[in-house]
């Protein structure tokens, strides 16, 4: 600040630490400054957006369930309250590659975050043995997380097991 007259010129400095939370996503933190060196103009203010700061990372779960009879499964995975929205989904099969994709269509959360579903279609007739798919996501830069795999029994296994795979299965994770 460098006040008009005969006083010399001063400086000041704030420091403010606040631990942030998901749902600070559109926060604000504003100082002001009133000072009789200003004169009657109005008072000096700077605004920070948390949302420049702010980093929460994605929770994942992935379902999967029988299509009908076609011995189809539909694998799901979403990927929960992140933020930025920037991200990218890789789908693993036996630990290879399988399709990866950027998050284009999201939905942005209440809160400020966003989500994002991922979808892929197994043909389990075409599988001769059984497969491990894997949901990874890499968000902002940081490392990939992943969900624990998911077993996809296929129908030739199913056959031979008759009884022992039946049903919908979902896989919980963190």
């Amino acid at each position: 600040m460098d006040p008009e007259g005969d006083s010399p010129p001063y400086s000041i400095s704030s420091t403010a630490r606040v631990r942030l939370a998901p749902g600070d996503v559109r926060s604000q933190v504003i100082c002001q400054v009133a000072h009789d060196t200003l004169q009657g103009d109005p008072p000096l203010r700077g605004t920070a957006y948390l949302s420049e700061a702010i980093r929460v990372p994605p929770t994942l779960e992935v379902t999967q369930h029988t299509v009908s009879e076609t011995q189809v499964n539909a694998i799901a995975c979403l990927v929960k309250n992140f933020y930025p929205r920037h991200l990218q989904l890789t789908w693993l099969e036996d630990g290879n590659t399988s399709r990866t994709e950027t998050a284009s269509t999201l939905v942005e959360n209440q809160d400020g975050t966003f989500s994002w579903r991922s979808w892929i279609l197994v043909d389990l007739f075409a599988h001769r043995e059984d497969a491990m798919l894997t949901c990874q996501v890499e968000h902002d830069g940081q490392p990939a997380i992943s969900t624990n795999p998911t077993l996809m029994a296929s129908a030739h296994q199913k056959d031979k097991d008759k009884g022992k795979v039946q049903g919908e299965a979902c896989t919980p994770t963190d």
